[in-house]
């Protein structure tokens, strides 16, 4: 016996809603442009996008279809891209602009790491940022990257 899943019907996306990305991609068409076709955004984790009507319209096929048909539909978009990548709304609290984890969390970490070297100069207060910064979000769970080296002797 299989069981099925009934999915939430959402009203399609109108000018005046808002999208934001879980996930960097996909790129979004955002104004018509005689040269190139469109001009794009490419949706990067965390950012945001309100919708016009000529962003929905640059961004239908032939058929009427648009990337935005499936913004409701996650197993959707995991077949097509392997992960959710767009969510209809607002960004939700919590949300980061990197993943956990990954190489965007380190160069964010970094990122934060310099601004507080560049912008204090006083020794005791800098060691008390630093201190801050290792202890959010952004300063645990990062990602450590080693490299082994196995050297052979020649017997």
């Amino acid at each position: 016996m299989t069981e099925t899943t009934t999915k939430k019907k959402h009203p399609p996306l109108r000018a005046g809603d808002t999208v934001h990305w879980v996930n960097n991609g996909p790129a979004v068409g955002t104004k018509r442009n005689d040269i190139h076709g469109a001009f794009i955004h490419l949706g990067e984790r965390g950012s945001v996008m309100v919708i016009t009507d000529e962003i929905l319209e640059v961004n239908q096929d032939r058929e009427g279809s648009s990337l935005f048909d499936i913004i409701d539909d996650d197993d959707e978009q995991i077949r097509r891209w392997g992960e959710v990548k767009i969510r209809r709304g607002p960004k939700p609290d919590g949300l980061t602009d990197y993943v956990p984890g990954t190489v965007d969390h380190e160069l964010a970490y970094q990122e934060a790491h310099y601004r507080i070297e560049a912008t204090t100069s006083d020794p005791d207060e800098r060691a008390a940022r630093l201190s801050v910064l290792n202890q959010s979000e952004l300063g645990r769970g990062r990602p450590r990257f080693e490299n082994t080296t196995k050297y052979l002797r020649d017997e």
